[in-house]
């Protein structure tokens, strides 16, 4: 079944932005790579958990915006 993510890492590992990167981590890991170009670096995105009310990476958005907009 199809996964989708926020990005194209392994957990703890560094941001890969260069199509040739993903493909040298995850080649004969996954069934299919999509190569949509290199990408511009930004920092990664905010995840939040909201079973366990917490964020598990910090990103551009504060916890403090999150918890405002879940109130």
């Amino acid at each position: 079944k199809p996964i989708t993510s926020t990005s194209a890492n392994i957990s703890g590992k560094s941001e890969l932005y260069k199509i040739k990167d993903v493909v040298k981590t995850f080649d004969k890991k996954i069934d299919l790579i999509l190569d949509g170009g290199n990408l511009s670096k930004t920092k990664p995105s905010t995840v939040y958990c909201v079973v366990e009310d917490r964020v598990l990476r910090k990103g551009p958005i504060s916890e403090k915006k999150i918890r405002e907009v879940l109130e």
